[in-house]
């Protein structure tokens, strides 16, 4: 019988012939199934196959012209290996087909396998998130009117810290020590809105959280008596820096007022984008905008012009003609609006860049001319000296013209105007 040659004398045999970059392993003597790609020596593959390194017969391919076989091992994370196949195991042609068989059954098996272990890798992971119950707006606190009068010392004029159009702010402190603003609502005003829904507007417009605003965050009422209960801030309005404190120019220096308008406009865009429902301030004007020690502005007022739509004082020259029913201008009525507070704004910005009051409404016709004709030296501040840098401030009067002198449709959004304002900066 002839002796079969060993593994050593294959590769002896084998070794001139194959490439120096291909090793050779005894791969032979491990146990595991072993991934083999059969080629033919002299052209292309011939078939992807699956058989057990400890039982190594030729499978599908005989090369007539020599004693060996060669296949190529290829695993991801295992070289190259030349494995060496005897001809001599192919007389047997029951073992040629059974091993045919399996082969071709343990190869689709594992490469079901492998295509399945893919797709389940590429799957798209859940991304795992901690449940988080969703946050819970404050809404305003129901106070008794009995509270609200010892905490005020029964609307002590002593307490009183500011008056506007519709109505009182107090000073309050309830029995925990807590300090806030009390305003009593003018008692023309409550007999006029008697059934307007106080109560549900209040609930609503409490839920506005932002920097920029002054919170709500209570209310009483009563027969003959509304009151809403605000955060105190103890504040001054830009309305007395502007043209009440003999010292107000040199605290609001360019720099400053540039702030201030930025910030506003923050406040105003979220209450007109942001919080659900959008909220109409309905009288954008100086006095509604508080000033804070970090010369930060904070809108408050707002929501609040159902209690006196038609009352002309303190609201005349901070709205457009279309706020009196007049039509035309492309307006949609009478009546508070967004494009009405876009047109506040813009008066506050010509109060801003002119230090000059409103006049009702004679100060938008005095601007308007000047900022067109770009005369500049004698429209901004006199109390302050024009910068080197003017074309900030030439922006803001672009932006305050803008918005006071087109019609509504033409105005552009409070979002607009924000983002203009947040960029400008003064060297």
């Amino acid at each position: 019988m002839m002796r079969r040659p060993t593994l050593n004398q294959y590769i002896t045999k084998l070794r001139p012939v194959l490439p120096s970059f291909l090793p050779i392993h005894p791969i032979f003597k491990t146990r595991c199934p072993l991934f083999l790609l059969i080629f033919k020596p002299s052209s292309s593959l011939i078939l992807f196959c699956f058989v057990s390194s400890s039982y190594f017969k030729p499978i599908l391919y005989t090369h007539t012209d020599a004693h060996i076989y060669i296949s190529i091992f290829l695993f991801p994370c295992f070289p190259i290996n030349l494995i060496i196949l005897d001809k001599n195991m192919m007389k047997h042609s029951k073992d040629v087909a059974y091993l045919f068989i399996i082969s071709i059954l343990c190869t689709s098996t594992v490469v079901l396998g492998i295509v399945l272990t893919l797709i389940l890798l590429c799957k798209k992971k859940p991304v795992q998130t901690q449940e988080t119950p969703p946050q819970t707006k404050p809404t305003a606190q129901v106070y008794p009117l009995t509270d609200i009068d010892l905490a005020t010392d029964g609307f002590n004029p002593r307490r009183i810290v500011g008056e506007g159009r519709l109505g009182t702010v107090y000073a309050a402190i309830f029995e925990k020590g807590e300090i806030v603003a009390v305003k009593r609502i003018h008692s023309r005003h409550v007999l006029s809105n008697a059934g307007f829904g106080f109560c549900r507007i209040l609930r609503s417009i409490s839920l506005a959280q932002h920097p920029n605003i002054v919170p709500i965050i209570g209310y009483s009422e009563g027969p003959g008596e509304r009151i809403i209960v605000m955060e105190f801030v103890g504040m001054v309005c830009l309305d007395y820096y502007l043209h009440q404190n003999p010292d107000g120019a040199s605290l609001l220096d360019w720099n400053h007022r540039l702030k201030i308008a930025a910030g506003a406009a923050k406040g105003l865009e979220y209450l007109h984008e942001v919080v659900a429902p959008n909220i109409i301030h309905g009288c954008v004007k100086a006095t509604n905008i508080l000033i804070d020690v970090n010369f930060c502005a904070r809108v408050c007022d707002y929501g609040l012009s159902f209690l006196a739509p038609q009352e002309k004082r303190g609201l005349l020259g901070y709205v457009d003609d279309e706020y009196w029913g007049g039509g035309g201008g492309g307006g949609e009525g009478g009546g508070a609006c967004k494009e009405n507070d876009v047109y506040g704004f813009g008066v506050v910005l010509l109060e801003i860049l002119s230090g000059r009051l409103c006049e009702d409404g004679r100060l938008v016709n005095w601007s308007l001319p000047l900022i067109k004709e770009k005369r500049f030296s004698e429209f901004l501040d006199p109390r302050l000296v024009i910068p080197s840098d003017i074309m900030p401030l030439v922006r803001l009067a672009k932006v305050a013209s803008a918005c006071v002198g087109n019609s509504r449709k033409s105005r552009p959004s409070i979002g607009q105007v924000a983002t203009i304002l947040s960029n400008l900066e003064m060297d």
